[in-house]
């Protein structure tokens, strides 16, 4: 078949809700010393005999004087450990009271780093030296042919038992990237202000992508500079830094907004809706979900729904009188519902997770809240009470609010539609939260038929295609046998494929949206097929 671009405006019809970034530290020093902390608004700062008297605010910023001597100052928060596609930012607002010298040594350090299991430095005038490890960001303002390099800071304490937390030299600070950029485009100018930045992203389980920038003044506004730690990458944070030239020639160095935000990937499949119908009298399809998730406990709330008068009020003709639900955990059921009765927490539920609402309360539409506990295999089924036929919608919604969701919080970790494809079959689901979301996507058709399974009637030959609202993503006939695919079912518990099959599959990370996996047999074939979407990071 060809596939061709569809938007089922009916079933996304919210748009995705972001998680906000969590403000580990947010101060713009205005009101004096710090010497004690009050996270988020304030951190305490700890700094090194020679500049002790000088670690102070003046003139609503913290200012490294110029002394002609070390000038770092560092301080710390609670620890924060970095799971896939969590980032965390590091940003200060400065300025420098005159205008650098082009001269060999880097003006500006930035860092975040983790203290590695050293007790955390208290205002004891010693810099802290030994086993931190993280990123640190080496700017020199004035050089406009090599200003910026990203360090990594590997720190045993038994190998780099002297190494101070913002050490300039190679040997105790490796540069694993250091030519990746020519310059800053443009240099910094006394008594001007700069927005420097370094970002860490935890983009895999062992990569990461360390970005740092510098901006204002006259500088390019696309002044980044962007390395990826493919090895021993670094999770846990819990110290920055901030360092300027011994030089009294750079002045000042005067920091008015200090910041760390986390953001923590929580994008996640929240939704799971299909529109097709039920040809035949006695015909039912089923819809299939698992809760769960790494980490995560408790109960879990769904909104289970089949739609098909409330469905024939927005337009759609032909629809099911009196669609009807089941529930069932493994084989037992353990629920129904034929009409929704008008029951005040299902619509409130149905309001909260932006589904459309049914046309009044005597609708014969079907609609359950349920909380549903990890693992295990759940099902609904869908059918028509009596001889009905018709268009029906099924749907199952995460109704989690975005508010309280949080890592250890369940999520629809597989969903699932079993159904005979007619002449074709359109599963939507939608990606909701903060970051990326990588699926394994399956159309089953002849493993589905043979043993152990003998499902009769299958698809021979399916073939399917992934759509971001009509954009398409990616297409698949026959899966291949690849080792990344077979390990991707390992990872999500997925029943095994032969090499050979003609069953469909496919990986792709998804940012938040609305998306929909069309499923067809080649050459117009058709038969009984299993669709599947499982969360694989």
């Amino acid at each position: 078949m060809r596939f061709q671009p569809i938007l089922f405006a009916i079933f996304l019809l919210g748009l995705p809700l972001h998680a906000q970034p969590t403000a580990i530290l947010s101060d713009t020093f205005a009101d004096g010393e710090r010497l004690t902390q009050s996270l988020p608004s304030s951190l305490a700062w700890y700094t090194g005999n020679t500049a002790r008297l000088n670690l102070s605010v003046r003139n609503g910023a913290l200012t490294l004087v110029a002394n002609g001597t070390q000038r770092d100052v560092w301080g710390y928060f609670p620890t924060v450990t970095l799971g896939v596609g969590d980032s965390l930012t590091f940003t200060i607002d400065f300025r420098w009271t005159s205008t650098p010298p082009n001269i060999s040594t880097p003006g500006l350090k930035i860092a975040l780093c983790y203290s590695n299991g050293l007790a955390p430095r208290s205002a004891d005038g010693v810099i802290p030296t030994g086993g931190y490890q993280g990123y640190g960001s080496f700017t020199n303002p004035a050089d406009a042919t090599s200003g910026t390099n990203i360090r990594k800071r590997d720190g045993p304490a038994a190998l780099n038992s002297t190494g101070t937390l913002l050490e300039l030299t190679d040997g105790d600070i490796p540069v694993i990237w250091n030519s990746l950029r020519n310059g800053l485009n443009g240099t910094q100018l006394g008594n001007t202000t700069y927005t420097a930045v370094l970002k860490v992203t935890r983009t895999g389980a062992d990569t990461a992508s360390i970005a740092t920038s510098i901006t204002g003044g006259t500088l390019s506004p696309n002044n980044t500079l962007i390395g990826t730690d493919s090895s021993n990458i670094f999770l846990n944070f819990d110290t920055i830094a901030i360092g300027a030239a011994n030089s009294t020639q750079y002045g000042d160095l005067q920091v008015t907004r200090a910041e760390v935000v986390q953001e923590v990937n929580s994008a996640r499949v929240v939704n799971l809706s299909i529109l097709t119908s039920i040809p035949t009298p006695g015909e039912s399809f089923a819809l299939g979900y698992v809760v769960g998730g790494a980490g995560t406990s408790g109960p879990k709330p769904l909104v289970i729904r089949a739609a098909g008068p409330s469905l024939g009020a927005l337009g759609v003709a032909g629809t099911i009188d009196d669609p009807k639900l089941e529930l069932f955990a493994g084989g037992a059921k353990i629920g129904e519902n034929d009409n929704w009765g008008g029951l005040a927490d299902v619509r409130e539920a149905m309001a909260a997770v932006g589904a459309f609402a049914f046309t009044g309360p005597n609708s014969r539409d079907a609609a359950v809240v349920a909380n549903v506990t990890g693992g295990g295999n759940n099902s609904v089924q869908v059918s028509a009470v009596g001889s009905g036929t018709g268009a029906v919608i099924a749907e199952i919604y995460d109704a989690t609010p975005t508010s309280t969701f949080s890592a250890s919080t369940p999520r629809l970790i597989n969903v699932s539609v079993l159904k005979h494809l007619g002449q074709g079959l359109t599963v939507g689901f939608v990606v909701n939260g903060s970051g990326t979301k990588t699926v394994l996507v399956r159309a089953i058709g002849p493993t589905l038929g043979a043993a152990p399974f003998g499902v009769p009637g299958v698809v021979a030959d399916p073939q399917l295609a992934l759509f971001l609202g009509t954009t398409p993503i990616s297409v698949n006939d026959n899966w291949g046998g690849t080792a990344a695919l077979n390990a991707a079912f390992a990872q999500v518990g997925a029943f095994v494929l032969p090499a050979n099959s003609r069953d469909a599959a496919i990986v792709a990370t998804l940012a938040p949206g609305s998306y929909s996996v069309q499923v067809g047999g080649v050459g117009g074939t058709t038969g009984v097929a299993l669709v599947e979407v499982y969360e694989l990071q």
